[in-house]
């Protein structure tokens, strides 16, 4: 069973399924920001609009969740995603995110979204255990996570080349109410 994602509301945000249209020069602008991306697998590649289309189609196709972040108040309104990756076989969901309109950093709304999805995830019964991954160098991900009640759970040492050096991987993880 895949399951269909139609929409979130929290106090300032609506996450929706991303759509054809919210593929704008500006998102990906977003994601060749040397800023934006510093973090991400995505600092290695040049997105283009190609590029962009073949993951929004792969995603639909897999029965993934990929979603947009949009401020209620519109100022502006698509600030960033995120995507929600099924292991089925195991009820397990593997989240990522990025905020990439700056104007919206340091504002909470990264948090706001994480937490709805992630609750929305376990509450539903779509997944028995929700993951995350990132770079120990990633505090402002590394606060989400934790803020959202989800657990680190293992070190990957020396998974990432940042800059030259190697940094290490955190997996954090929550799990289903009652199941651990």
């Amino acid at each position: 069973m895949k399951p269909e994602f139609t929409e979130l509301q929290t106090e300032r945000l609506i996450i929706r399924p991303f759509r054809g249209s919210d593929l704008t020069s500006r998102y990906i602008s977003w994601l060749n920001d040397p800023e934006t991306s510093r973090y991400s697998e995505l600092r290695h590649t040049l997105q283009t609009k190609e590029t962009c289309t073949a993951y929004f189609d792969r995603m639909k196709r897999a029965g993934n969740w990929f979603l947009a972040i949009i401020r209620k108040d519109g100022k502006p309104a698509h600030i960033g995603n995120l995507s929600v990756e099924f292991e089925r076989s195991n009820q397990i969901a593997d989240m990522a995110i990025v905020l990439g309109e700056k104007t919206a950093w340091g504002c909470g709304y990264g948090r706001e979204a994480w937490k709805a999805v992630l609750d929305h995830l376990l509450q539903s019964g779509h997944a028995y255990k929700v993951r995350a991954g990132t770079m120990a160098e990633n505090k402002t991900m590394i606060g989400v996570a934790l803020a959202s009640g989800m657990s680190q759970e293992a070190v990957q040492r020396g998974e990432y080349l940042l800059n030259g050096k190697r940094v290490d991987r955190l997996r954090f993880a929550s799990f289903a109410r009652g199941q651990h």
